[in-house]
Formats: C-alpha cells, structure tokens, sequence
C-alpha cells in the first residue's frame, strides 16, 4: 500500500512518494510524471516553445508592492511581496518552492510550485539535496523537470545613501548540463524597468570561463546607486533550456554602504624614509587597504605609487615607504569590488 509522508512545515507542503519494497518504481510513480532523463533534454528552438508571456502570465503574490524589498528571506514561508513566471505552460516543468532550513529534498519528493499552485515530483540528479537558509528559517528554490525560462522578480523604490547604495543576496546554484550558454542555460540577476520590462542593469550573469558550473551558498552584492530614489524591478532569471540548473536564493537586502569609520593617515619623515599609519574605527565593508604614495610631475600630474597592502581587520596599520613621497592617501577596497579613496596627506 502507497504512503504519503509530510516534510517539514505545512507550508512547506513537501511530500514523499513512498511504497513497500516489493512494489515497483512504475506503480509509485503518478502515471503523468516520468523518471528523470539520464542525459540533455533534447535540443529545441526556445522561442518558438515558450507558450507564456512576461507579464500577462505572471503569478503576483499576496502583498507585492513598489515601496520597498520586502519579505527578501521568504520568512513567511511562501513568495508573498514577489513575482513568479515559468514559461513553458506544462505544469511540473519547473517549480519555485520554499524550503525550511535543513530541510532535506530527495529524488522523487513532491514539491509545492507555488507559480502553478500544485505539487510537482522531483527528478534533479543534484538530489537529495540539504538547503540551508542564511536569514531566519526559510529560503527559495528552483527546480526543473523540462525546458522553460524561471523568472522572481519584484518592484522596488531604491533607497538613497550618503555613501552607496548596495543590493545584497545569498545564492546556491549547480548547472547539469556542465556550461553556460547565454539566453539558453545561464542564470542573471536583473535590474529592468518597471513599465516596459526591458533591462537596466545586470548584476550578475553565470559567464562560461568564468564563473564554476556549481557553487554554495554564496553572498553577493551590486551597486545600485545609480536608481536612488527610484522604482525598479529586482528580477532573477533562471533560462534553463539544456538540462537540470539546480538553485536556491535567500536574504535579498537594501541598504546603505558601510565605509570604513575613522579614517586616519599620518605620514612622518623619517630621513630618507616616511613611517606610514593608518588607523580605523570601523571596517565592516572593507576587504583590504592600501596606502598610495604620490609624486607631483612637472606637467602638473601626480604618479601615484602603492607602497603599502594590508587586509582589513588589523588597525592600526603600519609601514615605511623607503621613498619620499610629496603626498600620501589611503585607497580603501571594498568587498564588493568598489574603490574609495582618501583625501592626500602631506608628510611632516
């Protein structure tokens, strides 16, 4: 006799297909779902097979508005405040589920699609697979079981910053078809216009040669600066049209760049040396600092020279530049890949 076991929460409303040892994989499994393919879904023309269209098709979620990110972790358990899309109009083709953390998905569970509303049996080869949430208990997934372009997406006013303004995310994916094609099998992160849909910006975009075919959970962070005080669409696309690209994403935030507090630069002559420290009260961007020596050219230019490299979380910061500099600044690396630098210091 065929089980029904419930996972997690019921929101979660993951479930497992289980039967006696002696029952075959053919009598559990529903009769309109097949076991997963062993090699590429068969190669087709993508535009002529997406049968829905951005945003006639969309499934707008309880709660979705344009005043801020809202519910970035998925804490409440479902997508409320986001936008789904799936394309290919064949119902378990795709799934955007939640997961609970720890929570672990297996090789045929159902997992509720909260685009189509039903619950969809899962072939990925990356199963079982264990998700772990990095904000509060819950995080998004995106599984397939055929060809079609994912889309989460929602419409945000970009907070305005004295300093910069900074989209973060965490993000896991593995790519089964084992390289990235553009607008066949790559995952990106979008910036795009809230009334004509078209692109503004990519924050990020799976490049072969580049980025590894499989990664953790892994933080991310953009620039966004550029939209302060505007309305946006924040929208990941997932266009999966090779083979299994397995994903999870969690703790989309806004905010305001945090510089390094305190920054002070002494520069002191020393001989034919200059003694160089550097001082900071707070670091919690930074990834390294530099120390730049400058030398005044006769066409009015300055040559600028790195004379010092620390990594951050050791202030003070000390070093001798063994060259006598007209001037000295700091040069402040952040872990976005950002540069800022420092107004010039004199030696006395």
């Amino acid at each position: 006799m065929n089980t029904i076991a419930k996972i997690g929460t019921p929101n979660m409303r993951v479930r497992l297909v289980a039967s006696l040892t002696m029952l075959s994989l053919s009598s559990v499994l529903p009769i309109n779902i097949q076991a997963a393919p062993i090699q590429a879904w068969e190669k087709i023309d993508k535009p002529t097979e997406e049968m829905k269209n951005w945003p006639a098709d969309s499934q707008i979620q309880d709660g979705a508005s344009a005043v801020a990110l809202v519910n970035g972790g998925f804490e409440t358990g479902d997508y409320t405040g986001w936008t789904l899309f799936e394309s290919s109009g064949t119902p378990d083709f795709g799934t955007w589920g939640i997961a609970s953390d720890g929570q672990t998905v297996n090789y045929g569970d159902f997992v509720f699609d909260f685009f189509g509303q039903i619950d969809v049996s899962q072939y990925s080869p990356g199963l079982p697979h264990t998700y772990t949430a990095t904000e509060g208990n819950y995080l998004a997934l995106q599984l397939q079981n055929g060809p079609e372009t994912h889309r989460l997406s929602q419409d945000m006013t970009v907070k305005t910053c004295n300093t910069r303004t900074i989209l973060s995310w965490d993000m896991e994916y593995y790519n089964w078809m084992g390289e990235f094609v553009p607008s066949y099998q790559a995952l990106s992160v979008y910036i795009r216009d809230v009334n004509t849909d078209a692109i503004l910006k990519t924050l990020f975009q799976t490049t072969a040669g580049i980025d590894p075919q499989s990664i953790p959970m892994t933080p991310f962070s953009a620039d966004i600066s550029e939209f302060a005080g505007m309305t946006v669409r924040l929208d990941v696309e997932m266009q999966v049209y090779g083979f299994y690209f397995d994903a999870a994403f969690d703790n989309f935030k806004m905010g305001c760049a945090n510089l390094a507090g305190g920054v002070a630069l002494t520069a002191t002559k020393n001989g034919n040396q200059i003694g160089l420290e550097l001082t900071t009260t707070s670091e919690m961007d930074t990834a390294k600092f530099q120390i730049l020596r400058g030398i005044k050219l006769d066409n009015g230019g300055t040559k600028i020279t790195p004379v010092c490299h620390f990594n951050s979380g050791h202030s003070p910061y000390i070093c001798t530049d063994n060259v006598v500099g007209n001037t000295y600044r700091v040069l402040e690396i952040e872990n976005d890949g950002d540069l800022i630098v420092y107004d010039e210091v004199t030696p006395e």
